[in-house]
């Protein structure tokens, strides 16, 4: 969740339950497949899009469990590195759940666009 505090938006940490935890742990273990890999698809040099078939009912224990099911769109993102990546979002807050976070790095939010 973001909050917005003159003209930069910050992340809010929360820590998530013993079974959004385990439907995160599922989703790792899905994206780590390698016979057949997860497709994604290159939108830009570092951020690439999972276009894979299987991609939602993998993911919405995690969705239901964080109340977060909507009629809006969801993705799952890969930032191969090493430069960061863009998310926009046009309107309403934009939930980011980093399943795996490189060593000396974090997460970052601001609403800058090029």
């Amino acid at each position: 969740m973001s909050v917005t505090t003159s003209d930069k938006v910050h992340l809010q940490q929360r820590q998530l339950g013993e079974q959004a935890q385990r439907s995160l742990k599922a989703i790792q273990d899905w994206l780590s497949t390698e016979a057949p890999p997860v497709m994604f698809t290159p939108h830009a040099e570092d951020f690439h899009l999972c276009v894979d078939p299987q991609m939602y009912k993998t993911i919405k224990p995690l969705l239901e469990e964080l109340d977060l099911v909507t009629n809006k769109g969801v993705s799952v993102v890969r930032i191969p590195g090493p430069k960061s990546a863009p998310f926009y979002s046009d309107k309403g807050p934009a939930y980011i759940i980093p399943i795996r976070v490189d060593e000396g790095t974090k997460p970052a939010v601001s609403n800058f666009r090029k």
